[in-house]
Order: C-alpha cells, then structure tokens, then sequence
C-alpha cells in the first residue's frame, strides 16, 4: 500500500508539471480559447465562504482570502465578467454576450463576502449575485450546517450535550453521532461531510433546534479556542453590498429543500422570500438559487410563477446557448477547486479543470 502510495503521488507530480508546462507555454491558453471561441460558453461560478481563518464553518463551501485573491486575478486574464443583467437582457433582445462571458454568484450571503470578497472584486470593477436566506438576514444566523461542522470537527466524547439534544436524533443519527465523537479530529472530515448529507433529509425544525444546541454548546466549550462559528450577513450589510454594486437575489426564506415540503410551503419560500427582500432593497428580485441545487420540474414551474426571470443549480458544469435559463448550471470554488495535492494555488491546474468542466 505504501508503494502503491508513492506511485500515485509520483503520478500526481508529474501531471502537475506537464499542465505547468502547457500553460507556461500557453497550449493550454490556446486550448482554453479555441474551445471558448467554437463553443461559446458561458462559466458560471458558485462560492459560498472567502475566509481568512478567522471564523469555523463547513470546509467544502470555503476558500481562503489569498487563494481567493490569486483566483480572481487569473479569472480577469481569461474572462469577461458579466452580471446576470446582461444576461436577461441580452437574453430577451437576442443580443450576443461579450466572449469568454463568466458571472460570479455567491450562496447564502455569508458575512465575510460583504468584508473580503466585495471588497476585491470592486478593484476589478467585476459584478457579482448574492443569493440571501431572507430570514437569516434578521439576527445574523449560524447556518446548521456550519454548527454540526464546528461542534464535530473539535468536540470531544466528554463535550457536554443536554440529554434534550439526544432526542432529536433517531437511533441511527445517534450511533453516526457517537462514531465521529470517537473518532480522532484530524479523520473526521469525511465522516461529517456524509453526516451532513444524511441530515439534510430531516425537517427544518429539526436542524433549527439541532443548530441551537449545537451551537449553545461549541461556543461554551469550543468557541474560545477555536473562533466562532460562520454567520450570515445582517439586512444593512445586504443593502451595502447592493450599494457597491453588487446584485442580490432569493435563495428562500428559510433554505428547506423544496423537493420535500408542500407545494404551499414551496410557494411561501420562494414569493415571500422575494417581496421581503424587494421591500428592503428596493428593487426588483430577478433571481433565484435554488437551496443545495434541488429542484423538480414543478419547482421550476413555481420559480416561474412566482416571477424570477432566471435561476441557478448546483449542476456542475458549463452553459451554453441553449441553455435553460432557469436550469442554469455552475461550478463550485473552493480550495481544493483550485489547489494542487500540496494544497498550494494552481493556475494551470485551476484553468484545466474550468476547461474540462
């Protein structure tokens, strides 16, 4: 197995080089724009967290302020950012978009894009979309995936749970529970990305109150060593980054997945979520994101009647000009998006895989 170890990151190494040695002599550039010029597409991106390691949230929905920063410049080399306003409208009038079109988009409305990644892309003069949880906006919530991440990544077997905790998991969330408890901080990752998943599939008054307690607990045992928990912007912080230019769409009220709730409850999630926020900001809300990407047809239909002109999945991948603007795809930043196995950034590697998406 060693062997076997040292083979594949040999293997690893050397396909690092030859991508550094097709960008450094710009094959891959040339690559990049031939398929640009006979395809057209259009890239459109997905961060959740630009973090400077300040606050403990959900690792695969992050990346940090200098991968960030390095990305952002590569992306001006390559692209032409676009709003989803030129889209709409080049959409309606028929009009081509400029070439190597790309739309930044950011989920959830984390605090840290209003303090770190607005912040670099007005250097740039580059747009962007926020999609807020309305309700969030209020008192600046902790997302209950973040808290589940923060609580499992650095608590113990000994870290105290109010037996009332216990009893809002089934026997099986119970059992997972322990297990990672068990298991030692640094080998848990995966553990908790799959727990994460699991839980996605109980009700939104479930994971509030799991949050709650979670929550309650890492910040009187964990929060002073390891830092606070992620939260969402407040409603000013939202009209701020509207005012530097940046557009704001619906991402619900509440982030429940609107393939397992009534039809009434989806209507509610996304119309009240869209007046709320048009009553705040003062502007009419185009678009939407759907929570963690799900969707059905008759979502998609109630998106529509609800009066979005557009809205965005987790499907990874490239658009084209047949595109289904309310099936639009996206991909997904974060570090390991954009760093090699020694986790440092890659141009080449990172224009590889947005070329091969």
């Amino acid at each position: 197995l060693k062997q076997f170890g040292r083979v594949e990151a040999m293997n690893m190494k050397w396909h690092y080089r030859i991508l550094e040695i097709f960008y450094r002599s710009k094959l891959l550039t040339f690559a990049f724009f031939l398929k640009c010029l006979l395809k057209r597409p259009l890239v459109i991106l997905m961060f959740h967290r630009v973090s400077n390691g300040d606050v403990v949230g959900l690792p695969t929905v992050s990346i940090t302020s200098d991968n960030y920063v390095k990305f952002i410049n590569m992306i001006q080399k390559f692209f032409n950012v676009i709003s989803i306003d030129d889209l709409v409208r080049a959409t309606k009038k028929n009009k081509k978009i400029p070439a190597r079109p790309l739309i930044l988009t950011f989920d959830d409305a984390y605090e840290e894009i209003s303090t770190i990644a607005l912040p670099m892309l007005r250097t740039h003069s580059m747009p962007a979309t926020i999609f807020a949880v309305t309700n969030s906006l209020e008192e600046q919530s902790i997302f209950w995936w973040d808290a589940v991440y923060a609580f499992l990544r650095y608590a113990n077997p000994e870290t105290s749970l109010v037996p009332a905790f216990y009893a809002l998991l089934s026997e099986e969330f119970k059992e997972i529970f322990d297990e990672i408890l068990e298991t030692p901080a640094e080998a848990r990752i995966a553990q908790i990305n799959s727990f994460i998943e699991k839980l996605k599939k109980i009700n939104i008054e479930s994971t509030n109150e799991i949050t709650a307690y979670l929550t309650k607990s890492y910040n009187r045992d964990l929060r002073a060593k390891h830092g606070p928990i992620a939260r969402s912007m407040n409603s000013g912080s939202l009209l701020a980054s509207q005012a530097s230019g940046a557009t704001i769409g619906s991402h619900t009220l509440t982030h429940q997945f609107l393939d397992n709730i009534p039809v009434e409850a989806v209507q509610r999630e996304l119309q009240y979520s869209k007046h709320e926020l048009q009553r705040m900001l003062g502007k009419d809300i185009i678009a939407f994101a759907y929570p963690s990407g799900i969707y059905t047809d008759e979502v998609i239909q109630m998106v529509k009647e609800a009066g979005y002109a557009l809205a965005f999945t987790t499907d990874e991948g490239i658009n084209y000009t047949d595109a289904n603007l309310y099936k639009l795809k996206r991909i997904n930043i974060w570090d390991d998006f954009v760093c090699n196995n020694m986790g440092q950034f890659s141009a080449s590697l990172t224009l590889w895989r947005l070329l091969i998406s």
